[in-house]
């Protein structure tokens, strides 16, 4: 199994958030990662705001932005999601740039993103590219395996 991780699912490895533990069950060896280059600039910008309102130190985000690539297999570029990301943004009414994490997973054999997004997770619920994605809070990897 391959998982699509997004900006969600990654914070959670630099910064405590609620499954903050579940999140950091899948920095293991044995798991494949891979997400759409586009979650470097969006855990960038989501550090840089936590640094600007003073929850964590610059030097925290620099470190966390340097150690982010070496996580993933692989980070697609977005350029080649977009065409893909787009038809499934007009299919659940979401932002194209959620959507480019679904059409990643939607594009790959055994693979599934990953989310934390609750309001993402339910737009997708009742459309075909459910089977591609699995709420954070559900996902079952244990500790120990």
């Amino acid at each position: 199994m391959i998982f699509v991780v997004d900006t969600s699912v990654a914070i959670k490895w630099f910064v405590a958030e609620r499954d903050t533990d579940r999140a950091q069950r899948l920095l293991r060896p044995d798991v494949v990662l891979t997400a759409p280059d586009l979650v470097i600039a969006e855990i960038a910008n989501v550090l840089w705001r936590k640094q600007r309102a003073g929850a964590i130190e610059a030097a925290q985000v620099d470190q966390a932005l340097q150690r982010l690539p070496d996580y993933f297999e692989r980070l697609a570029p977005s350029s080649e999601l977009i065409l893909p990301a787009l038809r499934i943004a007009r299919d659940t009414a979401h932002s194209i740039y959620d959507c480019i994490y679904l059409a990643q997973a939607a594009g790959l054999q055994d693979a599934v993103l990953v989310t934390d997004d609750e309001r993402f997770t339910a737009k997708v619920r009742p459309t075909a590219y459910a089977k591609f994605m699995q709420p954070l809070g559900t996902l079952s990897i244990s500790k120990d395996d």
